[in-house]
C-alpha cells in the first residue's frame, strides 16, 4: 500500500527527535507550544519520547510540511516505501528523490578525508582551549583546583594527580575524551568559559561537523579508516587502557557495518544513558563487527549492570555480546532473524526497537508462527503507536488504514 506523504518517516521521527533533545529546533517550531516541547523533551524514555512527537504530528497535520520544505528535517534514511522488501534486506538507506535536502552518505574516500578533516580541527581547538586555561590560571582568575574537581565530577572518579596543574589535569584526561567523544571538554568549557569568549563558537562549529559526519558516515567506511590509519601508527599512538580507563569490546551482527555511526551512538545512548557521553576511542576488529570503545573504570559496574538488565532487548537489535573489563556477558541468541526479533519487539510494546529494527532490514510484512505480520500483531496487541511506526515503514494491513489515536 502507499503511505500518504504527510505522515514521517521513520528515519524523520527519530531525526526531527534528535534535534528537539539538542535544543535546536525552538525558533522553528511555531505551531508546537513550549508545553508540548517541554513533555517530549522530559520524556521517561525514547519510547514516550517518540509517542508524544508522533502525536504532535496528528494534532498539526501542516507541521511535517513545514518541516521538509524548510529543509530542517532531511530524512537520510527514506525510501521507497512502494517497493516490496527483499529477501534479504540491508538496513533501509535508500533515498528518496522527492526531497532534494536529503544527506547524502558518504563514500569510503570522503569519510577518510572527513576524520582526517577533523582530527585537525580537534587538535586545533583542544590546543585553544588548554592555552586559554593555562591564561586563566596564570592571571589567577581561575583556580587550577577547580577544573580537577570538576573534572573528577563528571567522570566520577579521582584522577590521581601528583601535582595540580593545568599541564597534569589535560595529561589526565587525555584518555577520556577524542575527537568523536568529548564531553568532558564541553563540559569543562560551558562551565568555565564565559559564553561571549570565541571558543564557544569554535565549539559549535567543531559540534556541527562532527554530527553532520556522524549523519553520514557508515561504519563500514569508518571501520576501514581507522584500521588503515591505525595500522600505519606505531602500536603507542593506539589507545591504550590503565587504572583509569577499561575497554568496553561490542560485538553486532554484520548488519550493523551498513548503519552510520549516529544510529550507533543513538542505540548506546538509549541503553547506557548520560554515561554514553564517556565512550571514546572508538576502533574496530575484523572477522565479526567489532566495535572497541574505553570508558572510565569508575563505570564499569553500573555499565555491567545496566546490559545484564537489558539482555533481551539487545539481543533483539543484533548487540551478540559485550565484554567489560574483559567480562564477557554473552547476549545474542544463534538466531539472527531480525524478522523474529520485530515480532517479538512489536509484542513487548518497544517503538524504540521496532524503529532501529526497521533501519536495520527487519520486514515489516513478514509473519510470524502464527500466521500474523507485525502491523496485525500490533492492532491486536493495542500498541497504535507501534502500528504508526511500521505503517510508515513500509507495512500494510487489509483495509482502509487511518492514521489517527484510536484504533
Amino acid at each position: 500500500m502507499d503511505i500518504p506523504d504527510n505522515r514521517p518517516t521513520v528515519s524523520e521521527l527519530i531525526e526531527f527527535h534528535e534535534l528537539l533533545i539538542k535544543g535546536q529546533l525552538e525558533e522553528s517550531l511555531p505551531l508546537l507550544d513550549a508545553d508540548t516541547i517541554r513533555k517530549i523533551r522530559n520524556a521517561v524514555n525514547d519510547h514516550e519520547g517518540m509517542s508524544l512527537l508522533i502525536r504532535a504530528f496528528e494534532e498539526h497535520p501542516t507541521l511535517l510540511h513545514e518541516m521538509r520544505t524548510s529543509g530542517i528535517i532531511t530524512g537520510s534514511s527514506r525510501k521507497d516505501l512502494k517497493s516490496p522488501p527483499p529477501t534479504a534486506p540491508k538496513p533501509r538507506h535508500a533515498q528518496s528523490q522527492a526531497n532534494p535536502t536529503i544527506i547524502q552518505l558518504s563514500s569510503k574516500e570522503e569519510v577518510a578525508c572527513n576524520i582526517e578533516s577533523l582530527h585537525e580541527q580537534f587538535t586545533a581547538l583542544v590546543t585553544k582551549i588548554r592555552t586559554y586555561f593555562s591564561k586563566l590560571v596564570s592571571s589567577e582568575k581561575l583556580e587550577a583546583d577547580e577544573v580537577a574537581v570538576h573534572a573528577e565530577e563528571y567522570l566520577r572518579q579521582d584522577l590521581k594527580l601528583s601535582e595540580i596543574n593545568m599541564r597534569t589535569i589535560f595529561t589526565a584526561i587525555r584518555p577520556h575524551y577524542d575527537f568523536f567523544n568529548f564531553g568532558l571538554i564541553k563540559s569543562l568549557v560551558h562551565h568555565f568559559i564565559t559564553s561571549s569568549d570565541d571558543i564557544h563558537t569554535k565549539l559549535t562549529q567543531y559540534i556541527d561537523s562532527v554530527d553532520k559526519f556522524s549523519e553520514s558516515s557508515q561504519l563500514k567506511h569508518i571501520r576501514s579508516t581507522i584500521k588503515e590509519k591505525l595500522s600505519s601508527l606505531p602500536a603507542a599512538a593506539s589507545p591504550t587502557t590503565s587504572d583509569q580507563t577499561k575497554p568496553v569490546v561490542i560485538k553486532l551482527n554484520d548488519r550493523w557495518e551498513e548503519m552510520t555511526i549516529s544510529k550507533l551512538k543513538t542505540v548506546l545512548k538509549h541503553y547506557f544513558g548520560v554515561t554514553s557521553d564517556l565512550f571514546n576511542h572508538i576502533s574496530f576488529d575484523y572477522g565479526s563487527f567489532v566495535i572497541t570503545l574505553i570508558i572510565p573504570t569508575s563505570l564499569s559496574q553500573s555499565l555491567i549492570d545496566a546490559i545484564n538488565n537489558k539482555t533481551n532487548s539487545m539481543s533483539r537489535l543484533g548487540i551478540l555480546e559485550v565484554a567489560v573489563d574483559n567480562k564477557v556477558i554473552p547476549i545474542r541468541r544463534e538466531d539472527d532473524n531480525f524478522d523474529v526479533s520485530l515480532h517479538e519487539s512489536v509484542k513487548a510494546g518497544d517503538s524504540f526497537e521496532v524503529s532501529m529494527l526497521l533501519q536495520l532490514g527487519a520486514d515489516p510484512n513478514s509473519k510470524d508462527e502464527r500466521g500474523k505480520s507485525a502491523v496485525e500483531i500490533a492492532k491486536q496487541g493495542g500498541h497504535t503507536q507501534i502500528k504508526k511506526i511500521l505503517l510508515t515503514g513500509g507495512g500494510e494491513e487489509t483495509g482502509e488504514v487511518k492514521w489517527s489515536s484510536g484504533q
